[in-house]
């Protein structure tokens, strides 16, 4: 009741009254009523292809801006001065942000981040693949053996990574697990954790690992820690999956305890011996035993960006790790302006890509060419306000209602505008054979939209759409415009006498609708046939000007 007490947008407050007639509610009562929590609101906006092909038509209004002003983008599009802020922050402080001023990094580190960026997004999703699989997938009994406790991995501590074992996983999805963190950096501040970036060096094998002490030891000490003889190792209990750089093929004995930090240093250093005195040694996780089709796909692109980072420039530069970082600055900031961008963008509204699908649709069925220009069957549809358009337009254009009688037409017109979905079970052998023929003919044709619609990505089915129009009151529509008496209708059916009269003024709109079509396309002798069905129907109590009469 208290929907309208005040304007969205206008009023500040509403004053509700409460009139109680006989009795005030209890206090329960009223409490619930006035301190409750409200209905929640939902956009009930959908698009249609009658109002894409009048907008198109009108051209004075774009369909973006109509969505815009939907209820269900009123919270985006009240956000858009902050982001329009934000936007202009951000813009400012690539401006002014500073150059390299580097002759070796200035050709090539820009080039370098991306790839190192990328690789390290692989990492991520290659680990949270492994991570989130059960023993119960096909295939899956090596996945399962990543995550596991022992197992040695290389974790970021922004800018460094540090070497880790995995103690036990934290919750369920496997995103966060228990480490025992080998010679743990400093804590991070609240700027690195914002700014943590993939380390300027693949970590895949002992070479790039040698390549990444050498050139970047800030970057990545995690070798180097355990060849001291004491080095401090605590327990991380919220390591998160996407800090994780490298999953090592290394596991410690599971059977040993992993809670004995001073003994943990040489077991780690013993294991890293014998794997760096292999001939060909490496470091990461077996992901060739996984014989799945997405896993591999992401070790073949992962393994192919690590073969392209060789050879650049800049990483000889002395002062390539202050340089990669201001990358990375100048990066975050140029997204987010992007991002800020694609917020203010009609790219960014939600049924943007439903409109598009429509769009697609209406242009593979000859509705508006490729430049969005309404065509002829386009215009016919806009006149399609009572019923699907599409269907319509096509029994119209396609002939079909032009060879039935008018009576005939108000039986097949039923079909779209019915709200009774239970055909009774003899109907179809009651019907004359040619409004059997008109049935299959609508089905037909709304099993070739419905088939464009599909192919183009839009969340229905084709027998879906076909169980959108309902024949169960075509007979009751054949019989009132042949002149039986309402009585007599109401007989031949259980449906309720209200239904059965609302069913017929709407075959009215309909039948008003196909007629300025019909003047649309030039065809006479169909308009004709429609004037004659509108008589044949508007009648008796249906269409009384009154009950009193």
């Amino acid at each position: 009741m208290a929907g309208r007490a005040g304007r969205r947008g206008l009023d500040d407050t509403g004053v509700v009254i409460i009139n109680a007639a006989k009795e005030v509610p209890d206090t329960g009562t009223l409490h619930t009523m006035i301190l409750g929590a409200a209905t929640k609101l939902e956009s009930q906006f959908r698009l249609t292809y009658t109002m894409i092909l009048n907008l198109l038509r009108a051209n004075q209004l774009r369909v973006e801006e109509v969505i815009k002003r939907s209820f269900g983008e009123n919270t985006s599009q009240g956000q858009a001065p902050e982001h329009e802020r934000r936007l202009l922050e951000a813009k400012e402080q690539l401006d002014n942000y500073p150059t390299l001023g580097c002759l070796i990094c200035e050709g090539d580190i820009a080039a370098y981040y991306r790839i190192a960026s990328s690789i390290h997004r692989l990492t991520d999703r290659l680990n949270a693949r492994a991570a989130h699989r059960t023993p119960t997938e096909k295939g899956s009994a090596t996945a399962v053996q990543a995550f596991v406790p022992g197992r040695l991995v290389l974790i970021s501590y922004f800018p460094h990574v540090v070497l880790g074992v995995v103690v036990k996983k934290l919750n369920a999805d496997g995103s966060q697990y228990a480490c025992l963190v080998v010679n743990p950096p400093p804590p991070v501040t609240a700027a690195n954790e914002e700014l943590r970036l993939a380390p300027p060096y693949p970590i895949t094998d002992i070479a790039s690992v040698a390549a990444c002490l050498g050139a970047a030891e800030s970057f990545c000490y995690a070798y180097r820690a355990v060849a001291t003889a004491s080095v401090p190792v605590v327990l991380d209990a919220s390591i998160k999956l996407g800090t994780v750089e490298n999953l090592t093929r290394l596991q410690l004995n599971p059977k040993k305890p992993l809670d004995m930090p001073e003994s943990l240093v040489a077991t780690i250093r013993a294991a890293l011996d014998v794997l760096c005195s292999q001939q060909e040694p490496e470091v990461e996780y077996p992901w060739q035993r996984i014989r799945e089709l997405d896993i591999q796909e992401l070790v073949y692109e992962r393994a192919r960006l690590t073969k392209s980072s060789v050879g650049f420039q800049c990483c000889t530069c002395p002062n390539f790790v202050s340089h990669y970082l201001m990358c990375h600055h100048r990066a975050t900031l140029q997204s987010e302006v992007d991002n800020m961008a694609m917020q203010l963008s009609d790219q960014n509204l939600d049924l943007l890509p439903d409109y598009k699908l429509r769009l697609d649709v209406l242009k593979d069925l000859g509705y508006v060419d490729e430049m969005g220009n309404v065509q002829l069957k386009g215009r016919v549809a806009c006149e399609m306000n009572s019923a699907d358009e599409l269907v319509l337009t096509e029994l119209i254009l396609d002939n079909t209602l032009a060879t039935y009688e008018p009576e005939e037409i108000v039986a097949l017109l039923s079909a779209f505008v019915c709200g009774e979905k239970n055909e009774p079970v003899d109907l179809f052998n009651r019907l004359p054979p040619n409004l059997r023929r008109g049935r299959e003919l609508v089905l037909e044709a709304a099993r070739r939209v419905g088939s464009i619609q599909v192919a183009y990505g839009l969340p229905i089915s084709v027998e879906e759409y076909q169980r959108e129009f309902h024949f169960g009151l075509m007979e009751v529509a054949y019989e009132w415009a042949r002149g039986m008496s309402f009585v007599n209708i109401a007989a031949l059916t259980e449906t309720q006498e209200g239904i059965i009269v609302r069913c017929i003024m709407r075959i009215s709109d309909v039948l008003n609708n196909v007629s300025t079509a019909a003047v649309l396309v030039g065809d006479m002798e169909l308009k004709l046939k429609l004037q004659a069905a509108s008589e044949l129907i508007r009648r008796d109590i249906v269409f009384a000007a009154s009950l009193y009469f």
